[in-house]
């Protein structure tokens, strides 16, 4: 049956509206239908609401989550860090070793600056390429997003409005006089703008638009840019804040094989902690030491870099990203067939394992295109997916950030401790506006999710049951049952593996009672150490 309402999570939005702007942490999720839904943790590719109802997440948190859920690498390096020190405010040896990491994945770039947010990191290398070259001004492409900072927060969703304008009430209205949009794709505008300008310093750009369509260059455009830039001595700037470390370890600079002078990395490179970075050549990030001011107080901290040695480590592995374009490859073949099948008019575009949809135009080339997309049928769409608690994935929908939408049903009743049989769906849903609910063909609910950290490390991501084991008697040693966890994310994961095993009756020795009293108060470490110690003594028969 479909969801018809989340209580819990409503509950938490009226209750934080009273605290947060909006009941949010960022404003656009106050616009969510029916309303912000609200999470208790995670595992792997699977994610569960405070209802109770687990959904396969395809956003992956906006992208960070590269690795998934939990991925014990990345767990088991943040908390090896953080008990000898978040920050130092000083240097440190992963400063230097993860710098060097991304430099042998990126090629052609010389040197890094750390910083924290993609919208921080656009905001160095516009200020390095002002001062590098003595311009004031830059070129950027409708639809491409370079953070919400007001010199850049131009042209990304005009509206009505015209391409250049400024986006956001109280952003400073001289900032479009600066950043100048122009189409996507079209190297003939790019060389007639410039034909008649000698005060651009750089041109900013997504190699591959994936915040309006996941749109790929057309063929040559990269190159044409990169030659346009040095002959007029411009700066080119990749924003990889989505692409790096996610369509390829180089991100577009290996993929496309077009080197430029910055690129910014932000989301994956840390596996879900805040990171950005600025590669480039010596010469421009080396201003930093020649009066260029770049700042701040979590920059390059060991925490966050710890994680993102974890992150480059897990992604090193051997055919990890043929892995990642394979299942984006194998997600967007289906919702094509399915799309087709049901005569939909639809485009789904895919690069590696970024995959995105827009409702009826046949084709998404160019940001026009993505503009005439059916926003409003797919909003429409998106509630009913919702409804059916299906898993979550990635759209856009031409007037903000990309939407979500779930695929399929791999829910689990509130307070319920066994999991739906519709563990694997029985159908998924997808709706053309106006035409109720058709059917996912069976084949299909074989798509799995952009990333599945067990399919892609088998060999270090072993199963819980294989981590932690439950003692009883002393010659008996049983695994306790595989199961995605209930808890929420302070709960650790032997404590919920016991709670488990205490539920469904599995681990000998263990006073169910007691035991149970003691896990699920979960008041720390002495709770947990008293239902251990009750598994591992022998129970007595009553009588005896």
């Amino acid at each position: 049956m479909p969801i018809t309402e989340w209580p819990a999570s409503r509950a938490a939005w009226e209750r934080a509206r009273n605290s947060l702007s909006g009941g949010v942490a960022t404003a656009l999720r106050a616009s969510a239908r029916p309303h912000p839904i609200y999470f208790r943790g995670g595992a792997g590719a699977i994610l569960t609401d405070i209802d109770g109802n687990d959904y396969h997440d395809y956003v992956l948190g906006w992208g960070p989550n590269i690795l998934g859920h939990g991925n014990p690498r990345l767990v088991a390096a943040v908390q090896e860090q953080i008990v000898r020190g978040a920050t130092y405010g000083s240097g440190h040896h992963l400063e230097y070793e993860v710098a060097e990491q991304l430099l042998e994945a990126f090629p052609g770039m010389e040197r890094v600056l750390w910083s924290n947010t993609g919208t921080e990191a656009d905001l160095a290398a516009l200020r390095i390429v002002r001062a590098a070259t003595g311009r004031d001004h830059f070129v950027k492409f409708g639809g491409h997003y370079h953070g919400w900072s007001d010199p850049m927060l131009v042209g990304y969703r005009p509206g009505d409005a015209s391409m250049g304008a400024v986006e956001s009430r109280g952003q400073l209205g001289s900032s479009a006089d600066y950043a100048h949009t122009l189409p996507w794709g079209d190297l003939a505008a790019l060389e007639s703008f410039l034909a008649s300008r000698d005060d651009i310093a750089a041109v900013f750009l997504e190699p591959v638009l994936c915040n309006s369509g996941v749109i790929e260059p057309p063929v040559g455009f990269l190159e044409g840019v990169r030659r346009v830039c040095d002959e007029r001595g411009l700066v080119l700037v990749f924003d990889e804040v989505i692409t790096g470390l996610r369509i390829a370890r180089g991100g577009a600079v290996e993929r496309y094989g077009v080197i430029p002078d910055i690129v910014v990395l932000a989301k994956a490179v840390a596996g879900g902690l805040t990171l950005s970075a600025l590669l480039g050549k010596a010469r421009y990030l080396d201003l930093t030491l020649e009066g260029v001011t770049h700042a701040g107080t979590y920059n390059g901290n060991p925490l966050v870099l710890a994680a993102a040695a974890a992150t480059l480590a897990e992604l090193s592995a051997p055919g990890a990203f043929d892995e990642l374009e394979r299942l984006g490859s194998r997600l967007a073949s289906g919702l094509r067939e399915a799309l087709t099948r049901h005569g939909i008019v639809a485009a789904v575009n895919q690069v590696g394992p970024v995959v995105q949809v827009g409702l009826g135009v046949a084709a998404i080339t160019d940001f026009d295109d993505f503009r005439r997309t059916d926003q409003e049928g797919y909003a429409d769409l998106l509630v009913e997916l919702l409804r059916r608690g299906s898993s979550r994935f990635l759209v856009g929908d031409g007037t903000s950030p990309p939407r979500t939408t779930r695929l399929w049903s791999t829910r689990r009743s509130p307070g319920s401790t066994r999991r739906s049989r519709r563990s694997r769906p029985v159908d998924g849903d997808i709706a053309p506006t106006g035409g109720g609910p058709r059917r996912l063909p069976r084949d299909q609910h074989l798509l799995t999710p952009a990333h599945r950290p067990r399919r892609l490390r088998p060999a270090l991501v072993p199963r819980v049951a294989d981590r932690h084991r439950v003692r009883g008697h002393q010659d008996d040693d049983r695994r306790v049952p595989r199961r995605r966890h209930s808890g929420g994310p302070g709960t650790c994961a032997p404590v919920r593996d016991l709670r488990h095993a205490l539920r469904h009756g599995r681990a000998s020795g263990i006073r169910g009672d007691q035991g149970r009293a003691a896990v699920g108060s979960d008041r720390g470490g002495r709770d947990r150490r008293r239902a251990v110690r009750g598994a591992r003594r022998p129970l007595r028969r009553r009588g005896a």
